[in-house]
């Protein structure tokens, strides 16, 4: 890693001016429910305001910590996530609100611990792809046992219940396992086989299937399911361009339910108009992107999928509640990072970006170019002379020979038990090639150290060129 502190500025002004304008909207829209219900029209933004102040210190902290101690404590982290989750069922342990069992009472605050079995997950799923890099293309290592894992972690929020947060996980499982490398048709054949189980927990519940149903024509029960996204549409058709102006909104006024969380970005509509509504969207797309950036830097496998994970992560939460409050998804309860009333959410999304900020920007910076030279680390045992970032090598002590896998240089074959560098129709040849260690072959194929670093490998499926990532296959025989 990069000694010092790197901060991704942009990413860090993002969440900055989304904290406070989050601020902002928690009291506009809790301040006359909150005192009609507490006789304080100031509760909830005080209890968010040291929500956020527990967030912030805890993204300091976590940026001041090295990424390995995350993936060092990542089963830990995971199989302590998951008894909590178990306890939260147990009565008198679990806090039952609106007929979900989902938060643990503790003194001043109720902690939401599914919260944190998102961060766990995505922990866990970097540390376990970076360590089966080799056999992820194969199902019994590389699909079924994350399978496993995700599955339990669901089947435990299904019984709280949480729809919302089982399918956001979902879903970061399979972005992950796309991007690490995993075979379409294994990826394809277990989400046939999760359908059936997805359509029996729709089925399960008639709410589920009620909101379905009135995503689809929520005017055919205006005032029971479809209620809530008729609210919210009127709420954006009100705001029209410029909006009524802060703290002016009328569906905040108990036609919207739970305008301070989950359907807070219909008052930002309604009080930001279409200009206000626009910004947020362009600053969770700053986030985005920056993080897909600061993943294309990054050289440790661990890292990039923890980038990856982390800023999907955020990503997918901002899209569904945007989606949702708009009608084009159907009505499920998730909250706006960093915008959104919600304790565990507001210190859980600010460790997250803690990480991505400091933590992994620091092995991601490529501004020093001391970053390329290999530190002897357990990825690279042969001294740097030159070649692309992407570059796994490692030693054999009793041949005396050197591997060389999914590499940033273009190697077309192996010649006389050595390494032969070259270009053969631009293509690049990702197979795991041994030869007899050599230092003089260990170079760049001849092309400038700047051009192997723009055009360098970061996954089996992510490519990073100057300024963006490219999405492609994994080429095993020509076959993916």
């Amino acid at each position: 890693m990069k000694d010092g502190l790197a901060i991704d500025k942009w990413m860090l002004i993002a969440v900055a001016l989304l904290l406070a304008l989050g601020m902002t909207m928690v009291l506009s829209t809790s301040y006359l429910y909150s005192q009609e219900r507490y006789a304080d029209g100031t509760y909830f933004f005080r209890k968010q305001l040291i929500a956020m102040g527990a967030g912030a210190t805890l993204l300091i902290v976590c940026s001041l910590l090295p990424s390995t101690l995350f993936r060092r404590f990542a089963y830990p982290l995971l199989a302590v996530t998951f008894v909590v989750l178990i306890a939260v069922l147990i009565p008198g342990v679990g806090a039952n609100r609106g007929g979900a069992r989902r938060w643990i009472m503790l003194p001043g605050f109720a902690f939401q611990p599914s919260e944190l079995a998102k961060l766990a997950m995505v922990v866990y799923l970097a540390h376990s792809m970076a360590k089966k890099e080799q056999m992820i293309r194969t199902f019994s290592v590389g699909v079924l046992p994350h399978l496993m894992v995700a599955g339990a972690f669901a089947v435990v929020l299904l019984l709280e219940p949480d729809f919302g947060s089982v399918l956001i996980m979902t879903m970061l499982l399979y972005f992950m396992l796309f991007i690490g490398g995993v075979r379409i048709p294994h990826l394809l054949a277990t989400a046939l086989m999760a359908l059936p189980v997805l359509i029996f927990v729709m089925m399960r519940a008639e709410y589920r299937l009620r909101r379905l149903m009135s995503f689809l024509d929520p005017w055919s029960d205006a005032s029971g399911s479809g209620f809530h996204v008729i609210q919210s549409l009127i709420a954006f058709g009100s705001g029209q361009m410029w909006g009524r102006g802060l703290g002016e909104s009328r569906q905040k006024l108990f036609y919207l339910p739970e305008a301070h969380t989950d359907f807070v970005y219909s008052v930002i509509g309604e009080e930001l108009g279409l200009i206000g509504a626009l910004i947020v969207l362009f600053l969770f797309g700053v986030i985005v992107m920056r993080g897909f950036r600061l993943t294309g830097k990054i050289e440790e496998p661990f890292d990039q999928y923890l980038a990856f994970g982390l800023t999907v992560l955020l990503g997918l939460q901002a899209l569904i509640h945007m989606g949702v409050v708009m009608g084009l998804m159907p009505t499920k309860g998730l909250v706006l990072p960093f915008i959104s009333y919600g304790g565990s959410a507001m210190v859980i999304n600010l460790m997250e970006a803690g990480i991505l900020l400091c933590s992994v920007s620091r092995a991601g910076d490529c501004n020093d170019a001391n970053y390329f030279r290999r530190r002897g680390n357990w990825r690279s045992s042969v001294p740097w002379t030159g070649g692309g970032a992407g570059i796994s090598a490692s030693r054999s002590t009793c041949r005396n020979t050197f591997r060389r896998h999914r590499t940033g240089n273009r190697v077309s074959g192996v010649t006389q038990g050595r390494v032969q560098t070259g270009n053969v129709d631009g293509q690049r040849d990702e197979r795991t090639r041994t030869a007899r260690f050599d230092r003089r072959l260990v170079r760049c194929a001849g092309e400038p150290a700047a051009l192997a670093v723009d055009h360098r490998q970061i996954s089996s499926r992510l490519h990073y060129r100057p300024g963006r990532l490219c999405l492609g296959s994994v080429s095993v025989g020509g076959k993916d």
